[in-house]
């Protein structure tokens, strides 16, 4: 399949809605996505990357005041939305979460990562296939992701609709914290400043 342009997004969402796979860009590197409640599309993620099943993906939200769809936890849900749009993971207790809603497989260790990527185009189609996706860096496992959509549509042998929308400059991921333990744990550092990062750690 083709790379797209902003053109035929529309392509890419009804892929999506049908149940399919597809990569967008955010802010950090571009994402494989799925649709956040299908569980057939999710494996079919872990399939394209030889990824593990120990390797858990992230769920995307489209805007920040939704992470409160899906979170039961309202402190900490009004915490982390000072820092979305943006570069955050957080991995917040599965028993917090509207499990209705979300796929089991990005549940790991009693855990999901939610992040509210700070990209218009993302948060557009995220919106346009209902509000969450699952979603992971868009590489073959363990290798290091590609910030040319050219050279990941090579990787992925032209199999995969992806949306073109240039070069990302960033490729150091987001910043990831977990509130499963207490006080929470940083777990990657990421893009965030130092600050940031002691105020979501913070109890």
């Amino acid at each position: 399949m083709p790379l797209i342009n902003y053109e035929h997004l529309d392509k890419l969402v009804e892929i999506i809605n049908d149940g399919g796979v597809g990569i967008i860009p955010t802010e950090t590197v571009y994402g494989i996505i799925a649709k956040a409640n299908n569980d057939k599309a999710i494996d079919k993620i872990y399939e394209i990357k030889g990824r593990a099943n120990n390797q858990p993906l992230q769920m995307l939200i489209a805007e920040p005041e939704d992470v409160f769809k899906y979170m039961d936890n309202k402190q900490l849900a009004t915490k982390l939305i000072n820092y979305w749009p943006g570069s955050l993971t957080a991995i917040v207790p599965a028993n917090q979460l509207s499990n209705n809603k979300i796929s089991h497989h990005l549940i790991y260790e009693g855990g999901v990562g939610l992040r509210c990527p700070n990209d218009k185009l993302a948060r557009l189609i995220i919106n346009k296939v209902g509000g969450a996706v699952a979603a992971t860096s868009a590489n073959i496992s363990k290798e290091i992701p590609s910030k040319d959509p050219s050279v990941i549509n090579e990787i992925f042998k032209n199999e995969l609709t992806i949306l073109n929308d240039g070069t990302r400059e960033n490729i150091s991921g987001s910043t990831v914290i977990s509130y499963l333990s207490d006080p929470p744990a940083l777990i990657r550092e990421g893009v965030l400043p130092e600050n940031a990062i002691n105020d979501l750690i913070r109890k």
